[in-house]
């Protein structure tokens, strides 16, 4: 999957889906906080509508 970032190689317990169009990866900061914790992804919002965002 191109639109994931991972955080920490190890077990995730942390999921991000978040933004929508022009917010992708506006979490990274959040991630990476949470990382030193728990390992997490950050799923990135791609599409330009919501119609894209959910089929």
């Amino acid at each position: 999957m191109e639109n994931l970032r991972k955080y920490r190689n190890l077990l995730f317990a942390i999921a991000f889906t978040h933004g929508g169009p022009g917010a992708s990866g506006e979490m990274a900061y959040v991630a990476r906080k949470l990382s030193a914790l728990r390992g997490v992804l950050d799923l990135l919002q791609t599409k330009t509508t919501l119609e894209g965002q959910v089929t």
